[in-house]
């Protein structure tokens, strides 16, 4: 599969938020700039998950939110387990990407790690 990350904006709302592993930006150009400067990664997916939001939160807007969790690597380095979660929803006839959060994750080990290395 091949990843086109020129064409990456086309799928958020033009006031699209995108926060990735703690930094962020909002609207699809500065999404799509983002996007272009991540190094190339591969996905392997683990669990893949859908459920509809309530129309009393949207305003009955209809609107989804999709959880994603796997194992990224990037460029030649080791893979790592990451969550990803979109809130997705209808514009016209298509489906647009209002909110995406990206978040790789550690384990409390690594965590602990990190936090002694910081005192």
């Amino acid at each position: 599969m091949f990843f086109f990350p020129q064409l990456m904006s086309r799928y958020y709302l033009d006031t699209g938020v995108l926060v990735w592993n703690g930094n962020g930006t909002i609207g699809k150009e500065m999404i799509q700039k983002f996007f272009e400067e991540l190094p190339s990664s591969e996905h392997v997916i683990g669990s893949l998950d859908s459920q509809p939001v309530l129309d009393s939160i949207v305003s009955s807007q209809l609107t989804c939110v999709i959880q994603v969790s796997g194992f990224v690597r990037f460029q030649d380095n080791v893979s790592k387990p990451f969550q990803q979660s979109f809130m997705i929803t209808a514009e016209g006839d298509k489906w647009k990407i209002a909110c995406d959060n990206f978040r790789l994750q550690e384990s409390v080990e690594e965590s602990k790690k990190h936090s002694s290395e910081l005192i």
